[in-house]
């Protein structure tokens, strides 16, 4: 369940980069720079090694409670 929740998120934020992309396009809007485009990325890499922390948690837990 928590694998599913982390997905989740990398999905909405690939969603949120994608859409701020294309509605720059759409709208002749200046393009992300690289550096904002890498702080994006790094933002993202955050969220999910949190997310892999959050999950092994909880499978720590569920081990924990099992035994």
């Amino acid at each position: 369940m928590a694998q599913w929740r982390a997905l989740a998120r990398v999905g909405s934020n690939l969603n949120q980069i994608a859409a701020a992309l294309n509605s720059a396009r759409l709208t002749g809007a200046a393009m992300p720079s690289l550096a904002d485009i890498r702080d994006a990325l790094l933002a993202l890499r955050s969220t999910l090694l949190a997310a892999r922390t959050d999950v092994e948690t909880d499978e720590e837990i569920d081990q924990e409670t099992d035994t």
